[in-house]
């Protein structure tokens, strides 16, 4: 039973997916527009989900970070959105061997380190807002 699932958003979005007792279940890309992802967080919505929120830039159009953020917001009932800075750099982040090896992508491998990282920093006890989709 799946308990977390983590992205890292983009043109080419990293998603892993942990299970209830934080092992690493499966991780792959989703490309542009992140069909895969969408079919995904359907069928977990249930599962909290944590996605890197990226500094907004200024511009027209939304980004495709903006993209999958908004996918996020639409189909997972339950996320947490967090920056860069909460985990780049974390120990809690570091991908032990078999992590690495199963991540192809940067992509891939920074959703393994962001859901490494909230694993981590849950079970030490750290406090995070967790935002709720209203039932359509």
């Amino acid at each position: 039973m799946l308990s977390l699932i983590a992205i890292d958003p983009g043109m080419s979005a990293g998603i892993a997916m942990f299970d209830h007792r934080e092992f690493l279940v499966r991780v792959f890309t989703s490309k542009h527009p992140h069909a895969p992802l969408r079919e995904v967080l359907l069928a977990n919505a249930d599962v909290l989900v944590v996605c890197e929120r990226a500094p907004r830039l200024r511009r027209r159009q939304p980004s495709t970070t903006e993209f999958v953020e908004a996918l996020v917001a639409r189909f997972a009932n339950k996320r947490v959105d967090v920056r860069p800075t909460d985990w780049k750099g974390h120990p809690g982040a570091r991908l032990m061997r078999p992590d690495y090896d199963a991540a192809s992508t940067v992509h891939e491998r920074d959703a393994v380190s962001i859901g490494r990282w909230f694993n981590n920093w849950k079970r030490n006890g750290g406090h995070y807002q967790v935002k709720t989709r209203a039932a359509a």
